[in-house]
C-alpha cells in the first residue's frame, strides 16, 4: 500500500478512513509485528485508544 493511503488513515479523527480490506491488512501487519491495538473500551494501563508491544508470554 502506498505511503500517502497510511497517511490519510493515519489523519482520520474518529473512525479511520480507509478501505476495509486495507484497514485489516494494516492491522494484520501490526498485528503480527507484535503490536497490540487498544479499543476505546478495552482494559490497559491509560485511558482511550492506544498501542502497545504484545506480551511475550
Amino acid at each position: 500500500m502506498s505511503l500517502p493511503t497510511i497517511q490519510r488513515m493515519e489523519a482520520s479523527t474518529g473512525t479511520v478512513r480507509g478501505v476495509v480490506d486495507t484497514l485489516t491488512k494494516v492491522v494484520g501487519a501490526l498485528n503480527a509485528a507484535g503490536i497490540e491495538l487498544i479499543g476505546e473500551d478495552q482494559p490497559s494501563t491509560g485511558r482511550g485508544r492506544g498501542v502497545r508491544l504484545k506480551d511475550p508470554a
